[in-house]
């Protein structure tokens, strides 16, 4: 998979509560969360890296909260 082949949906903007929750800043209003996705991938250090999703929902059009299996306090998703 190459950056190409991806479609940029927005930024991580920072942790949320304590069991590693993330808020993503949207970059197009348009996008909206699909239910059938299983995975996002994260560019960390030029790398793109998959997480599987655990939860992932918009809170308006500009954010949205997602957590990643595995990942399940904010000690963990903190380097994200």
């Amino acid at each position: 998979m190459t950056r190409e082949d991806c479609l940029l949906l927005g930024t991580i903007a920072k942790t949320r509560g304590i069991r590693g929750e993330l808020v993503l800043r949207i970059q197009s209003p348009t996008f909206e969360p699909d239910e059938n996705w299983e995975s996002l991938v994260l560019q960390i250090d030029g790398i793109l890296v998959p997480f599987f999703i655990s939860s992932l929902y918009a809170v308006n059009t500009n954010e949205w909260f997602v957590s990643f299996d595995d990942y399940e306090s904010k000690d963990s998703v903190q380097s994200f």
